[in-house]
C-alpha cells in the first residue's frame, strides 16, 4: 500500500500580487492539539513550556556532550554509547545543584569553561 503526503496548493494562484507583497514579512504559526478542555492561552502556554524543557535537554545532549551522531553501526555499542552519554548528562545536572546560583542556568560548555579553563588561564 502507498502512501501520499497531501501538498497544500501555494498561494500564489489565489491572492493578487499587490497582497503578497503587502504580507510578504509576516510570518504565521501553528499549534495543532486534540485537547478541547485547554483555553487558547493554556494551549500556547503548554506549547511554550514543551520548548523549554524537551528540546533545550535534547540540544543540550547532543552539542554538550557530543550525542549527534552514531558511533557505530552496531546496534548494541550504539545503545551503550547513548546510555553513558545519557549517564553523564543526569550526572552534569546533579553537579549544577551544588554549583553557585549564577551557573546553574548555564550550559555544559559555558560551566566548562568557567570551571575549567579560566583557573588555567589566570596561572599562566
Amino acid at each position: 500500500m502507498r502512501t501520499y503526503t497531501p501538498m497544500l496548493p501555494t498561494m500564489e494562484g489565489y491572492i493578487s500580487d499587490e497582497v503578497m507583497a503587502e504580507y510578504e514579512d509576516e510570518i504565521y504559526y501553528c499549534i495543532a492539539t486534540n485537547d478541547n478542555n485547554l483555553t487558547p492561552e493554556e494551549i500556547i502556554k503548554l506549547h511554550r513550556q514543551r520548548g523549554e524543557t524537551s528540546e533545550n535537554k535534547i540540544k543540550e545532549l547532543k552539542n554538550g556532550f557530543n550525542m549527534s551522531y552514531l558511533p557505530t553501526l552496531n546496534f548494541k555499542a550504539n545503545s551503550f554509547f547513548f546510555a553513558v552519554g545519557t549517564l553523564a548528562y543526569n550526572l552534569f545536572l546533579l553537579f549544577k545543584q551544588i554549583l553557585d546560583s549564577s551557573l546553574q542556568k548555564h550550559t555544559v560548555k559555558i560551566i566548562r569553561y568557567k570551571l575549567y579553563n579560566r583557573p588555567l588561564l589566570k596561572h599562566k
